[in-house]
């Protein structure tokens, strides 16, 4: 997406249960070390789980070699260590570069520990105030007052993995009208809330990412 920035990520348990984190600028890779394209991961089929050793050694592998793949993805700041927006400085401070702001601003990041998830508590939480994303786990709108996701006619607690009223076509869906698609989300779907699909890539997780235009 052109001229976006990720402002958060919210990652899910097989069930729906949400972690949301603030993207740091010192997240630079995903997972396997492959630096991120305009803060999102190249391949959907590769994790970023924050601020990494991955990302550690991105870094080092590109601030000290002007020749490095990964020189250009430590450019994270301005030239006073303020974090850049859209690629771009923000202030009155000018970006020459990969300087000594970066390095900086990197690594007083790093040892802050990355990725700030103060919203996480025993329920989960799906988004910070100042975004207030409310479309969440499979598209399906949350809301944080129960800590439930409302799809169409009918409720759905992922701390449970399990509807609040049975379903609607009865025992044409399986011998339990409760559950969510059959207890095996990681190996079904269910798009309409009437019938689960079998999908083939089996994950035991997802992820999505909100971004500011």
């Amino acid at each position: 997406m052109a001229g976006a920035r990720v402002l958060e990520t919210v990652r899910y348990t097989s069930f729906g249960v949400p972690r949301v984190y603030r993207r740091y600028a010192c997240d630079i890779a995903d997972d396997e070390g492959n630096p991120l394209v305009r803060g999102v991961t190249a391949s959907p089929l590769v994790p970023n789980n924050g601020v990494t050793e991955a990302d550690l050694n991105v870094f080092m592998a590109g601030f000290f070699d002007m020749a490095s793949e990964f020189h250009w993805a430590c450019d994270i700041a301005d030239d006073s260590g303020f974090p850049l927006q859209d690629g771009g400085p923000v202030g009155a401070s000018p970006n020459y570069g990969v300087t000594e702001g970066d390095y900086n601003l990197f690594f007083a990041q790093f040892f802050n520990g990355g990725s700030d998830v103060e919203l996480n508590d025993e329920w989960g939480q799906l988004s910070f105030p100042e975004h207030n994303n409310c479309i969440g786990y499979a598209g399906c709108w949350w809301d944080e007052r129960v800590n439930m996701y409302c799809v169409r006619h009918r409720w759905y607690t992922p701390r449970t993995g399990r509807w609040l009223t049975p379903d609607p076509i009865g025992y044409a869906g399986g011998r339990n009208l409760y559950e969510y698609c059959g207890s095996r989300p990681w190996e079904f779907v269910d798009p309409g809330v009437r019938a689960n699909m079998l999908i083939h890539t089996i994950t035991y997780g997802c992820q999505t990412q909100r971004a500011e235009v």
